[in-house]
């Protein structure tokens, strides 16, 4: 247990800790595009959601347009110095 806790730390952002665990406690839904995070999630009882998930609904209920999510996209490559992978998964 304390050596698997040591791989997942190392493995996450302190963010992505802080985030799981505010979401655990609170019984909030944790959303991310970190495949490893929604797993440690979902391993400590938390439910989870995929961000692509939530950038699809954006424009599927007419939230946002298509561009304006593809703008949001841009700002979280920036923002977390990142790619999000299979863009055009989220818009077919």
């Amino acid at each position: 247990m304390y050596r698997t806790l040591l791989i997942v730390i190392y493995l996450l952002g302190r963010g992505e800790m802080e985030a799981r665990s505010i979401c655990k406690n609170r019984g909030f839904v944790f959303a991310s595009m970190d495949n490893v995070a929604l797993k440690y999630a979902q391993a400590e009882d938390v439910e989870t959601l995929k961000l692509y998930s939530i950038l699809r609904a954006l424009w599927e209920l007419g939230i946002q347009s298509k561009d304006e999510v593809r703008d949001i996209i841009k700002k979280l490559e920036v923002h977390d110095k990142t790619r999000i992978k299979d863009v055009d998964l989220i818009f077919e």
